[in-house]
């Protein structure tokens, strides 16, 4: 089992969120918290998943539940750095068509993206889907 941890960083209107180790039962809570802290500091959240080594289903719910309440607030949750084994138990669970989702990190110009305007034009959500399309499919 490898220790868990959560790392929040805060620029312009948005939070990347780093997050390492197993995300199983032990660990969901932390990162519930971890997210809804940084949901409360920037409308955009970017969750980093290129250093977990392990997600259950109550870490699938987790993200779930966090990006429901980030899209009830006007917020979105992104998901970057997507593993081949993360993505495919999200396409098993059918959660993966609820997310921003891609592969490659989402960099930190996209903070410069969001205006009032940007919801608009991305079918409400605060990112351009041409930035996060391209979950791996293996």
């Amino acid at each position: 089992m490898d220790a868990f941890s959560c790392v929040v960083e805060y620029e312009h209107d948005a939070a990347w969120v780093e997050v390492s180790g197993d995300l199983d039962i032990s660990t969901a809570a932390e990162l519930m918290e971890a997210l809804d802290a940084a949901l409360s500091e920037a409308r955009l959240v970017v969750v980093d998943l290129s250093r977990l080594t392990f997600i259950d289903c109550t870490g699938i719910g987790a993200l779930v539940a966090v990006h429901n309440r980030a899209r009830r607030s006007q917020g979105e949750l992104v998901l970057s750095s997507v593993s081949t084994q993360v993505s495919r138990l999200l396409d098993i669970t059918g959660t993966s068509a609820r997310f921003g989702i891609t592969s490659r990190s989402v960099g930190r110009d996209v903070a410069g993206r969001i205006d009032a305007g940007q919801a608009d034009r991305n079918g409400g959500g605060l990112v351009d889907r041409e930035l996060v399309h391209d979950a791996p499919t293996a």
